[in-house]
């Protein structure tokens, strides 16, 4: 049977949008060999988010082989699915079996019944930036693309530990949900429907039951237009530094409190960005 491909997309949306925030982490964690940071150490956080979406995109690839006559047993069923990514990864990841397994459990009793026809599970979405004369691919990976009536929409799966209006209001100016709707609108013209948040509160311990919301990302049409000028300088400027031969260690700085202190903390580069190469790992 088959484990559905749930990372990154080939020209990831997530890389540039790295840049954008610092290109100096971006060198840091994308072109350094070795990474000056260490190996990468994966978070509770990451961990229990990536087994739920291993589980969710079987259960809905595996409906949408129903709808399309196909075998659904081509892929695992959800919670082997889940044992299977873990399985992959070893140590902490196996610890999260569990309550990944719960959580989709429960969603799936929950939204069994939803009147949706799936067209795309994990599906690669690719569009262009251009700027200048020049064009650089984008791709986005969707989650679940699905269509409710004659309108099709993309879903973006969130597992968070709390849901509330903050928690909603942050992906308004998401470079993620600005490119689902541009790369949506391209597609589907007046039959797209949005882009569409699937939070999914994981559940506490007094009920196996997730708290779930599907709400479509909050609109932001200034953004949207501005978010293609954003990506063009942002490809602009990364090409430049790479013709320039310019040392991976003397990228661009975003060096302001509100870039090395986000919503998880302080950045995992900022005794790098104070000490140089004397704080490598």
């Amino acid at each position: 049977m088959k484990l559905i491909h749930t990372g990154p997309s080939p020209h990831s949306g997530h890389k540039i949008d790295k840049f954008i925030r610092c290109p100096q982490l971006y060198s840091y964690t994308e072109l350094m060999t070795p990474l000056p940071l260490g190996e990468r150490q994966d978070s509770p956080a990451l961990v229990k988010g990536t087994l739920g979406h291993q589980g969710l995109a079987h259960y809905y690839r595996r409906k949408q082989a129903l709808m399309q006559d196909e075998d659904p047993n081509q892929w695992w069923q959800p919670a082997r699915a889940i044992e299977e990514r873990a399985a992959q990864n070893g140590g902490m990841w196996l610890d999260f079996v569990g309550i990944a397994q719960t959580t989709v459990s429960s969603y799936i009793r929950a939204m069994d019944g939803q009147n949706i026809e799936v067209v795309g599970v994990e599906e690669v979405m690719e569009t262009e930036v251009e700027f200048r004369d020049t064009r650089w691919p984008l791709t986005r990976s969707a989650d679940l693309i699905v269509k409710v009536g004659h309108l099709y929409r993309i879903v973006d799966h969130k597992f968070v530990g709390r849901l509330n209006k903050r928690t909603v209001d942050r992906y308004a100016l998401s470079g993620q949900f600005l490119d689902y709707a541009r790369i949506g609108r391209a597609r589907w013209g007046n039959a797209f429907d949005g882009a569409w948040i699937n939070f999914i509160e994981w559940p506490d311990l007094a009920s196996d039951m997730p708290k779930i919301q599907q709400i479509r990302a909050p609109a932001a049409p200034q953004a949207v237009e501005a978010r293609g000028t954003q990506l063009a300088m942002a490809y602009a400027g990364r090409e430049e530094l790479a013709k320039r031969a310019t040392d991976h260690w003397d990228y661009p700085k975003r060096l302001h409190e509100q870039i090395c202190n986000g919503p998880y903390g302080l950045c995992n580069a900022i005794e790098l960005c104070r000490w140089g190469k004397i704080a490598q790992k």
